[in-house]
């Protein structure tokens, strides 16, 4: 699905760059507009980098996995745009309060373009994840984890 943006992306609006981090294969099409990073050493800084982060799943995509990405997106406080599949699981998230909702590449598209265009937006949804980071940072699921083994080990 994100080739499909990238490529409706160019005829939007050009100055809009798409990177993916991470491992896997790499689509053969090449994308002035799309770059394939690779493993990087520091995910959270290339996270940081970004303007918006992405999560375009069809609704056929099995994905429980890449959740964690959209864990880490949120726990660093980014606007991410993801599709209902995405966003299956993430009881915590709204659409168009703390994330943004978009099914399609037309869709998809047109969100990425109008937060372009308006980047007051993207405050406006980044205060709302500030306050639910926590919710997805690492070091609060394992303070929870924790003590559920403590509250089973002291019975």
């Amino acid at each position: 699905m994100l080739i499909e943006i990238a490529t409706d992306m160019i005829k939007i609006n050009n100055q809009i760059e798409f990177r993916v981090v991470g491992g896997g294969n790499i689509p053969a099409i090449q994308l002035p507009n799309l770059k394939f990073v690779g493993y990087v050493d520091d995910l959270r800084t290339e996270i940081l980098k970004a303007t918006i982060c992405l999560m375009p799943f069809p609704k056929n995509a099995v994905c429980g996995g890449a959740r964690n990405k959209f864990c880490d997106y949120v726990a660093l406080g980014k606007t991410v745009v993801t599709t209902t599949e995405g966003l299956r699981g993430m009881k915590v998230l709204t659409d168009n309060q703390n994330c943004l909702v978009a099914n399609t590449v037309t869709e998809m598209a047109i969100t990425i373009q109008d937060l372009f265009e308006n980047r007051g937006k993207i405050l406006q949804i980044e205060r709302e994840v500030f306050l639910i980071r926590n919710f997805f940072s690492w070091e609060e699921r394992a303070r929870k984890v924790e003590s559920i083994f403590r509250r089973l080990t002291l019975k």
